[in-house]
């Protein structure tokens, strides 16, 4: 630091024993005082001898030793040349020597004396004092102070210092063995957070650094010394080489440490060259600002601006700041952008994909300039320094916030000044009373410095967001990947400013990407200061940190400040481990976050590397939180022992871990837009609260349907992850062990099968529905849910319970995998089993109240169809979702029904009981003979005539049906040959559409091999009054026939035949003709018949 501390050291001789005569008069025992004239007497003799009298008196050689009497009479031995270090014995020796032979120090003890003679012997190894006990270590900085020993004190000193150095105030309480006389905390805390330069006899106004305080300041008085005897300059001299920090931390040891303190401090930041340590605020001119920015106390450097009216320079790195030309300096109110916040190059909206602008300077363009112009020293400034000079003395804004409204504590102007603005309706909630908001601005190192170096002068300021910002160099693209370089000088600024502010309750730090040094660091200071890093106030009762709220903000501030990290977790564990912050909070929702590093990308691929020391630090606070009951963590992609961690913990305070209210009776965790794919872990949580009757002792239904319990995920048709049961298995568990639950959904969750029989049995004891089916519930739609075979299982159990299922009457399961097989791009894959199906159709046979049921587009095999149809007419449920008082039914166009479909629709087709009232069904355009057309490969599938020869059965026995459309379905001369044979006996039916029109290729009724059977049917038929067989190719031959049978069947209803650009040609047009010539029924009086070549 380059001054001399005791300048009383240095010089010439007669200076220096002025300056000892003094101090030893003021200072030392009377008994010593007693001496002075007898060391009269012997100069007076001294100058008697001459000089070469007593240069032979006191020269030896190097191994000489002299002899010095102590305190007491106790004499002890000192090198000759230890004692010429030691100022006051060198002018003893230098004087006539005493009678006896032995120097008289009367002030200091034997044991002291002997060992400062070791300590000043430059010819042996000094000996340690890290035995000594404080008072000794003062003991022996007052002996070496009196006996002018540099090379001892300097040695003490630094013992001393390491010692004291980086303790806090009530360490060193207990290293100095000091007790503290402050009234009450108040006075301690003022006492900390006063500026470092104010001088010994300053009192304080008001409490700077937090909210004005009506009452009088305390005086300040001088405590019992008795635990450390020593005398003030003592005490002084030992403080030499103690760092700013722990001075200003010895502040509020008590008040004679806090007076000597201020008396070391400002000599030691305030003495301008060659001039005495001020003693007032008004007479210092000069301040050494290097030593309070390295000393963490910056803010110092603003207080100052406003405190000193004397203020004429700053001082540190080698440059000098002219205070007055930086008071004068136009610093670039007139260059603000209103993104970017005044004088600062960045911040702004800018796009998530954009980078935003490089790291900044402090300011830019003139403004700069003229910063410049007010420093003088070799090359640029640093940083550090140019953010000071601003903060003390500039202009500027910072987020359209002026900087001098900080600096003086006015915030409370500034909305009025803002609403002058046509930008006004941006900057309405920026500041509020007692409250600054610069959240999501975009802020970077310098300006988080710059902020640092004003809060403590705002003493009238509560609370402080700085969330989502860049305040260490950092941000991530929407797609999680980082950019910038990490820088911690910002924070850190942050860190120092919050240590020594005594208003600020709330700060919110989340969001800014800091590393766990950081975060660690701030949840110190917080801790120490009883500071939220959240944003949480006092009051408080709940808290949103998920990510559905972060979209609410932004929404309604057009930022987005991304899901929490593992160092946003360290800093909400320091909240949550401080009742003083968190005292009132009952409930958390941390949803959705990445608390431990890792997330899902937009490909479902997990991306980042897993890190506990978050959620580690969340637990430990969630062990001596009091007050919260309510936390939710789910979606956190946590690893299994977090989990079981928190679970653990969770069940020894009786916290909820998935955010459920005591009050709660519903809770639903589908995966959507709250719940993306709950986890394994994610289900040890859920199965901790289920566990827990003070937890989840109201919640009587549960939806965790569709998530990724075990592990498992689909992506096009394929499984994706890792099983483990390990989750499942808890819910399991804590499912037995609950009383109150009677509803849970699990469907949807890439179960085993082995899992879903665990499942089962649990719910089977209990009376409970893993479906999600509430008890007076009489419909239920599980369709296109992508549920597979141990979804069948579970739903098996659901249907064979009668306390779950008695009031339900309808399910729809279908364009479902219940067998395992899906069609992805008209491909069937998976592999096939029937032992859900199976399941199903056995609680079928048990269950007495369901009539509808809906099991199309399961992809089952022809067994496993004709199964369900048995149980289903032994029943009388309906397979297919036909209501019992339904008359219309319409299956078209779905491309999705197969032949197994069309067995199930011929079962409810053919029972009276389950289609006595329908009167019309459309299967056009469906697969119901397993073949189809693709524009690109043509017919694809094997045909088979099961399932349309199986409704051709059910036609027979039908009573009710009047319109039948099989349009479209690739039914082929055997498909066709069926049906017409039933329709030859069925005396109900009188619409029929079997046409192939607006297809491109083939024929639905296998052309005119096909239209021979419908002849034959046409020639008996006595019912149907329409049959539509457009786009057949029919040809000549077959539309001839058709023709012939109608006309030649004196019972036929058929009123009209459309033929329609049906390519008839010449020998058709002749057979058509010849057919109505000699017709004998009187029905058709219609036909759309255009050929261009008849």
């Amino acid at each position: 630091m380059g001054k001399k501390l005791f300048p009383h050291t240095q010089g010439h001789t007669a200076a220096r024993n002025i300056f000892r005569a003094r101090n030893i008069f003021r200072a030392l025992p009377i008994t010593f005082k007693r001496l002075v004239p007898q060391r009269a007497d012997a100069m007076a003799a001294r100058d008697a001898l001459g000089t070469s009298a007593t240069d032979a008196l006191t020269t030896g050689t190097a191994d000489e030793r002299i002899r010095v009497r102590a305190r007491g009479g106790e004499e002890v031995t000192w090198p000759r040349k230890a004692a010429r270090n030691a100022g006051t014995l060198k002018d003893l020796m230098d004087d006539a020597p005493p009678e006896d032979g032995v120097y008289p120090v009367p002030a200091i003890a034997a044991w002291t004396l002997d060992l400062l003679g070791k300590l000043s012997d430059p010819d042996s190894t000094r000996p340690s004092v890290d035995e000594c006990s404080m008072p000794q270590l003062m003991e022996l900085v007052e002996g070496a102070n009196f006996l002018d020993a540099n090379r001892a004190l300097e040695h003490i000193q630094r013992a001393i210092a390491q010692r004291l150095n980086s303790q806090r105030a009530h360490d060193l309480c207990v290293v100095l063995g000091a007790s503290s006389d402050f009234d009450g905390a108040e006075e301690r805390a003022e006492a900390l957070a006063e500026p470092a330069f104010v001088p010994e006899g300053y009192e304080a106004p008001q409490q700077l650094g937090a909210a004005s305080s009506s009452a009088p300041p305390a005086p300040l008085r001088q405590p019992s010394l008795s635990a450390v005897p020593a005398t003030e300059d003592a005490k002084e001299a030992a403080l030499a080489l103690v760092d700013v920090a722990t001075l200003c931390e010895l502040k509020g040891v008590n008040r004679f440490w806090r007076a000597l303190s201020r008396r070391v401090l400002c000599s030691r930041l305030c003495r301008g060259r060659g001039q005495p340590a001020p003693t007032h605020l008004e007479e210092i001119t000069d301040l050494d600002v290097e030593l309070l920015i390295e000393a963490g106390r910056p803010g110092d450097t603003a207080l100052a601006g406003r405190m000193l009216p004397g203020l004429a320079r700053l001082h540190g790195y080698g440059f000098v700041v002219d205070v007055a030309k930086v008071r004068a300096a136009n610093l670039g109110v007139q260059e603000a952008n209103h993104f970017g916040g005044g004088m600062f190059d960045f911040g702004g909206m800018f796009d998530f994909d954009a980078a935003p602008p490089p790291p900044p300077s402090l300011l830019r363009g003139t403004a700069k300039a003229a910063l410049e112009s007010c420093i003088s020293g070799d090359g640029e400034a640093p940083l550090k320094l140019t953010i000071a000079a601003v903060a003390c003395a500039g202009s500027g804004v910072v987020c359209r916030v002026p900087v001098q409204h900080m600096r003086e504590d006015t915030l409370q102007d500034v909305p009025s000044l803002l609403k002058k603005d046509e930008w006004g309706y941006l900057f309405k909630n920026r500041v509020r009373a007692g409250e600054l908001n610069l959240c999501n601005e975009g802020l970077q190192g310098p300006a988080a410095m710059l902020i640092s170096y004003l809060i403590p002068s705002m003493g009238g300021l509560t609370s402080l967001d700085l969330s989502g910002n860049q305040l260490c160099g950092i941000w991530t693209d929407r797609h999680g990947d980082p950019h910038g370089t990490y820088t911690a000088e910002g924070i850190t600024a942050i860190a120092d400013a919050l240590r020594v502010n005594c208003g600020l309750t709330v700060a919110n730090l989340l969001g800014n990407h800091l590393d766990a040094e950081s975060a660690m660091m701030l949840a110190e200071v917080a801790k120490q200061k009883g500071i939220s890093l959240c944003g949480i106030r006092r009051d408080q009762t709940t808290a949103n940190f998920s990510v559905d709220s972060v979209l609410e903000d932004m929404l309604a501030t057009g930022w987005f400040r991304g899901e929490l990290k593992p160092p946003d977790a360290i800093l909400l564990a320091s909240d949550l481990s401080q009742a003083v912050v968190t005292g009132g909070l009952t409930s958390i929702d941390l949803s959705r976050n990445q608390l431990c590093g890792i997330w899902i990308d937009g490909n479902g691929t997990q991306q980042g590397n897993y890190n506990a020391e978050g959620i580690n630090a969340i637990a430990d606070a969630l062990r001596v939180n009091g007050a919260l009951t309510v936390t939710n963590l789910l979606g956190n992609q946590l690893d299994a022992e977090s989990a079981m961690m928190l679970a653990e913990v969770a069940q020894q305070k009786g916290i909820s871990l998935c955010g459920i209210r005591r009050d709660q009776t519903t809770a639903d965790f589908t995966s959507g837009e709250q719940y993306k794919s709950l986890g394994p872990p994610d289900a040890i949580l859920l199965a901790s609260d289920l566990s827990q009757a003070v937890v989840t002792g109201g919640l009587t239904s549960i939806d965790l349907s569709g998530n990724e319990l075990c592990g498992i995920k689909t992506e096009f048709g394929e499984l994706r992850g890792t099983y483990t049961a390990e989750g499942i298995a808890a819910i399991a568990e804590a499912l037995r062990g609950n009383g109150v639950l009677t509803v849970a959904n699990l469907l949807g969750n890439h179960l085993d099968l082995e899992s879903a029989k665990m499942l089962a049995e649990v719910a089977q004891q209990k009376g409970i529905s893993l479906c999600g089916i509430q008890r007076d519930q009489t419909t239920s739609k599980e369709q296109c849910k992508s549920l597979g075979p141990p979804d069948a299982i579970l739903l098996a159990s659901d249907l064979s319970q009668a306390v779950v299922t008695g009031g339900l009457t309808s399910i729809d399961l279908s364009r479902n995998q219940l067998c395992g097989i899906e069609t992805i791009f008209g491909e069937l894959r998976g592999t096939y089993t029937a032992e859900g199906i199976s399941a199903i159709a056995e609680a079928l046979r048990g269950n007495g109240a369901l009539t509808v049921a809906n099991l199309l587009d399961n992809h089952l095999d022809s067994e496993s169809a004709k199964m369900l149809v048995q149980v289903a007419k032994q029943k009388g449920i309906s397979l297919c979702g036909i209501r019992r008082d339904q008359t219309t039914a319409d299956f078209s166009d779905q491309h999705i029904l197969m032949p197994t479909d069309a067995v199930l629709l011929a079962s409810d087709l053919s029972q009276a009981v389950v289609t006595g009232g329908l009167t019309s069904i459309d299967l056009s355009k469906n697969r119901l003979c397993g073949i189809w057309e693709t524009e690109r490969d043509g017919q694809q599938g094997t045909y088979t005539a099961e399932g349309i020869t199986a409704i051709a059965d059910a036609l027979r026995v039908n009573g009710a049906l009047t319109m039948l459309s099989l349009a479209k379905n690739r039914l082929g001369e055997e498909g066709t040959k069926a049906i017409c044979e039933a329709l030859e006996q069925n005396k109900t039916l009188k619409e029929l559409d079997i046409s192939h029109y607006g297809s491109n290729y083939g024929s639905n009724i296998g052309g005119s091999a096909g239209a021979k059977h419908v002849a034959k049917m046409l020639g008996v038929n006595s019912t149907l009054t329409s049959v539509d067989l457009r786009g057949n190719q029919l040809r000549d031959e077959g539309w001839g026939a058709i023709f012939a049978a109608i006309c030649g069947n004196k019972d036929s209803e058929i009123m009209s035949m459309d033929a329609h650009y049906e390519n008839i040609g010449l020998v058709g047009g002749k057979l058509i003709a010849e057919a109505l010539r000699t017709t004998v029924t009187g029905a058709l009086t219609e036909i759309w018949y255009v050929s261009p070549q008849t």
